[in-house]
């Protein structure tokens, strides 16, 4: 039965760390289409073409960047049931699951806007961005609150990594 647990707990590590490296890709690839003067803005000088293969670079890696975020919340959450009569002996689980849970709102939320992003870029003619793919991907950018929550949400899961390898507040019983 450890065993068992040793192995959700590796898959839920594993997921976690290719979510955290797969979404720093992707925001990267985001952050090219932008120049900071007070805000984020558009750069001036894109052309339709790298602003199209940009974005669909982009929804692309959005893919894999849920899937490893869909499987995370999976991967936990049976490590949650298979160890729930032993949180109070593991602190570093119990504060992982909670804050895994209180940042996957957000996540969930920006996961959805993932799925509009492609289907408007599914509508897509003649390499060209659809005024609402646009609005979607200048969202995540460009508003205030998500300007805050991505960060966050991305310190905690890197946070629940460390947690989950280094494991402090284990109480052993001798």
């Amino acid at each position: 039965m450890n065993q068992k647990k040793n192995y959700i707990k590796a898959f839920s590590l594993i997921s976690i760390l290719l979510w955290t490296g797969s979404s720093i890709i992707r925001s990267s690839i985001g952050y090219t289409l932008f120049e900071i003067k007070d805000q984020f803005v558009l750069r001036n000088n894109i052309d339709m073409n790298e602003l199209y293969y940009t974005i669909t670079t982009y929804i692309n890696i959005t893919f894999y960047v849920d899937l490893f975020y869909i499987l995370s919340f999976l991967f936990i959450t049976i490590l949650f049931l298979k160890n729930l009569k032993n949180l109070k002996k593991t602190g570093w689980l119990f504060i992982s699951i909670v804050l895994f849970y209180i940042f996957s709102i957000p996540e969930i939320y920006l996961i959805l806007n993932d799925v509009d992003l492609y289907y408007f870029n599914l509508h897509t003619v003649n390499h060209t961005i659809s005024d609402g793919s646009l609005h979607l991907f200048k969202q995540r950018y460009i508003v205030d609150i998500f300007k805050i929550i991505q960060p966050m949400s991305f310190l905690s899961h890197i946070a629940i990594a460390f947690f989950m390898i280094l494991k402090p507040l284990d109480k052993n019983e001798s």
